[in-house]
């Protein structure tokens, strides 16, 4: 069985901040034992809170390159896994199909 990691794209504006609650409370928390989901989107610091990681990184849409090129190096150092699905807050994930 390959671990996955989702990878959700996500920010504090509308209408990103009302879909991630969503997320949180449908697919998200559906449970699979081999898929791990994180939320990451910039910030004024380096942390994580729970599966949510936030960079110091601008919160400009020029920068989501340089998001995800932090939110896939601070996945290497911290997380084990085989793949990666890199998605945002628009989207609705069914684990069950992607594990399958």
């Amino acid at each position: 069985m390959s671990n996955i990691l989702i990878l959700v794209l996500a920010s504090d504006t509308y209408p990103s901040k009302r879909n991630a609650k969503y997320q949180k409370q449908t697919w998200v928390k559906e449970r699979n034992d081999n898929i791990k989901v994180f939320f990451y989107e910039a910030g004024n610091k380096n942390y994580r809170i729970n599966n949510h990681l936030f960079f110091d990184v601008s919160k400009s849409e020029k920068d989501i390159g340089y998001k995800n090129i932090k939110a896939f190096q601070w996945l290497l150092k911290n997380e084990s896994f085989d793949y990666i699905f890199r998605t945002n807050t628009s989207s609705y994930i069914s684990k069950k199909n992607l594990e399958d």
